[in-house]
């Protein structure tokens, strides 16, 4: 190698330099070929002689060069009869087959302006595109979603509709076809037809993210919660593990405020059992199953499940099943016993506090209740509990007004609020009635990291639906 190059480096001649070679290579190959048959011809014409034939009473006298060259002439008329009659059987179906190439090329190009134009969102160009790709590549899918998605780009939901609909009878195009009509019929507000569009995805791609999301989603708002697990059920292994038991465990409680609702507490009980053998934290299903065994006349084991959990759910919906005493006194005793289970949390002094002013403890209920007052947690209802003190006490209705006015401005009670949107239910709803987010109902105020409304981003029609 010259100086400079590096070990292993090595220069190879360009394309023009290497079809030049080839030329010259084959026009070299031809020469030769023409010199040895002028060579055989002259080596004949110097050995001249007399070849005879005799053949049914004929007979033939002739030079073996006339000979030679007499059949290697009749060779090339008969080679040349064979090609032209192969060219001429050959050529419509060559013409043919260059007519459909040129065709197709134009349809890619067609395609692939299409395709800039849709994500450009210039409908009109998409759409001028559409007839060269059905020429050039036919009734392929790639044509047919071009087509769906230039109609979805100008709302044109019937041609949508029509071409998805053909792209889902195509098993190369089908899940596309069906994710495609899944988008139109949401975009329609037809959710029956989208329901179905998703199951049939599905069935296609169990895990694909946006179907799965898409039909739970849907079934959830139509109350179908058997559907929804079968969803789950299906592709629920593309869902995190935790938020996977989580969706069980909206769909089983969300089944037992059916049959709740519908006069049924043992089956509400079994649902309720199977929300939490889902998520064990759950805490409506937590709440909820208390209130079930008293409906089932199970008060005693409704008490020891609350006691059970209230250490860790402190919540005011576990207060009825704790407090049952049948008299203000005892019922302040069941209350200094919450409030050690739960170490001092502001529920639990919030709950001794009211116990003590039933009891008409007026230095016990204002201990606990300016305990829970410092909480923002309990702060309005200590105010409103601290202002009933002082009506009864002393009858200072001036202090107990301020009170009650500074309740005012204190922060809201927690309630039930949809996490997505932030709209307070007097209840745990499975389905946000405002926004619809499904599982989003958690308990706690206004302004909680965990139920902060979560911005949507907005969405323009995508290439792909």
């Amino acid at each position: 190698m010259p100086n400079g190059w590096p070990p292993g480096c090595s220069i190879s001649p360009s394309p023009p330099l290497r079809k030049w070679g080839r030329s010259m290579r084959a026009l070299l190959f031809l020469l030769i070929k023409l010199a040895l048959l002028v060579a055989g011809f002259v080596w004949l014409a110097n050995h001249p002689g007399t070849v005879r034939i005799a053949w049914e009473g004929w007979q033939i006298d002739t030079t073996p060069a006339l000979l030679i060259g007499g059949s290697f002439v009749l060779a090339l008329i008969f080679y040349g009869l064979i090609w032209g009659f192969t060219t001429l059987r050959a050529g419509p179906r060559a013409w043919a087959r260059a007519r459909r190439w040129k065709q197709r090329e134009a349809g890619v190009t067609a395609l692939t302006q299409g395709l800039l134009a849709l994500s450009a969102g210039d409908a009109p160009a998409a759409k001028a595109a559409i007839k060269t790709v059905y020429q050039g590549l036919g009734d392929r899918p790639v044509a047919l979603l071009l087509t769906a998605q230039a109609a979805m780009l100008t709302q044109d939901w019937p041609t949508a509709r029509q071409a998805f609909t053909d792209l889902s009878q195509q098993p190369e195009g089908a899940f596309l076809g069906y994710r495609g009509l899944l988008s139109v019929e949401r975009a329609t507000g037809n959710d029956a037809a989208a329901l179905e569009a998703a199951r049939a995805a599905q069935a296609l791609k169990p895990t694909a993210p946006a179907v799965l999301q898409a039909r739970l989603d849907l079934a959830a708002r139509a109350g179908d919660w058997a559907d929804y697990r079968q969803a789950l059920s299906l592709g629920g292994e593309a869902l995190p593990a935790d938020e996977r038991r989580h969706r069980q465990a909206v769909a089983a409680l969300a089944d037992a405020k059916r049959h709740e609702a519908a006069g049924n507490p043992a089956a509400a009980l079994v649902a309720v059992d199977d929300a939490l053998a889902s998520d064990k934290a759950f805490l409506p299903a937590l709440l909820a199953k208390p209130r079930l065994l008293t409906a089932e006349g199970r008060a005693e084991e409704a008490q020891r499940f609350a006691e059970k959990h209230w250490a860790k759910h402190p919540h005011p919906g576990f207060l009825p099943y704790l407090l049952t005493a049948g008299d203000a006194i005892g019922r302040y005793r069941q209350a200094e016993k919450l409030l050690r289970a739960a170490h001092r949390h502001p529920e639990a002094e919030l709950a001794l506090g009211q116990a003590a002013l039933l009891g008409r403890l007026w230095g016990e209920a204002r201990r606990h209740l300016d305990a829970a007052r410092a909480a923002p947690l309990t702060e309005r209802r200590a105010l409103i509990a601290l202002a009933e003190v002082a009506d009864a006490e002393h009858q200072n209705h001036a202090q107990a007004a301020q009170l009650r006015a500074d309740a005012q401005s204190a922060p809201l009670d927690p309630r039930w609020r949809c996490g997505a949107c932030g709209t307070a239910a007097p209840e745990w709803e499975p389905v946000c009635s405002t926004c619809g987010t499904v599982g989003a109902s958690q308990w706690g105020q206004p302004g909680d990291p965990a139920i902060l409304p979560t911005p949507v981003p907005a969405t323009a029609p995508a290439l792909l639906p």
